[in-house]
């Protein structure tokens, strides 16, 4: 019986969602570890740069990628245990914990954690091997997982000034940011380094995309016009790359 649970499927989960578009690259170390948190607040871009590293490794035995908004603890290991294997699970919690850790152990895979509320969460999510490496993603700081597990952390800063301009050329092209640089400064400086909030700018100057030439004098109304009605915007929590364990 405890060999029919163990049955793997013999497809290799490739789970990660596709990089977002525009993704403007950061200079941030991930570490080496088995763990390590990207922390940051809202829209700071802790998703984007998990999934454009994640699609850059090489891993083994395959990725799996869990979406915690959506589910709960339980819900989501089964989810990620089901990927592994066609055989029938515990319906016991911890037993299904075992089986995610058995399945795991000696494989070397990349776990995505994406959008975790605790560190309560996530702990039954962890393989039970170092060979594997989980990536987590939370505005939670994570003290309880870096004390138990040896979590490293990353925590996002905002974007500097020349990275905020790279996304708005990304979104909207070289022509158009170069040809308003006052209002270009402004929505920079608004924005506050926050890419969820510049990306909602660019979207609003330029909502279908592609646009031909003949738009370009409206798109540059268009970010005059967005720039003056601009909401102001919280700045993010400031800065620090690494946080102390």
């Amino acid at each position: 019986m405890f060999q029919q649970v163990l049955q793997p499927r013999r497809v290799q989960p490739r789970q990660l969602p596709a990089a977002l578009p525009g993704f403007v690259n950061r200079d941030v170390d991930l570490g080496d570890g088995p763990v390590t948190v990207i922390t940051g607040p809202e829209g700071i871009g802790k998703t984007a740069l998990a999934l454009h590293w994640g699609h850059r490794q090489s891993v083994a035995d395959g990725v799996l990628f869990a979406d915690l908004t959506l589910r709960g603890s339980v819900e989501s290991l089964r989810g990620l245990v089901s990927t592994l294997t066609d055989s029938p699970l515990p319906t016991d919690e911890h037993a299904l914990a075992a089986l995610y850790r058995s399945l795991l152990a000696g494989k070397r895979m990349l776990v995505v954690l994406d959008h975790a509320r605790s560190a309560e969460q996530v702990i039954p999510l962890l393989p039970g091997s170092d060979t594997c490496r989980v990536l987590i993603t939370s505005r939670d700081r994570m003290d309880e997982l870096a004390v138990s597990h040896h979590a490293e952390r990353v925590q996002l800063a905002p974007w500097s000034d020349s990275e905020s301009r790279d996304l708005l050329v990304a979104r909207l092209g070289h022509d158009l940011v170069g040809s308003e640089p006052r209002a270009t400064a402004e929505i920079i400086q608004l924005c506050a380094g926050n890419p969820r909030a510049l990306a909602k700018v660019a979207c609003g100057v330029r909502p279908h995309l592609p646009r031909t030439a003949a738009d370009h004098d409206a798109e540059r109304w268009a970010l005059k016009r967005v720039r003056r009605s601009m909401p102001d915007l919280v700045a993010p929590a400031s800065s620090t790359a690494r946080v102390p364990a």
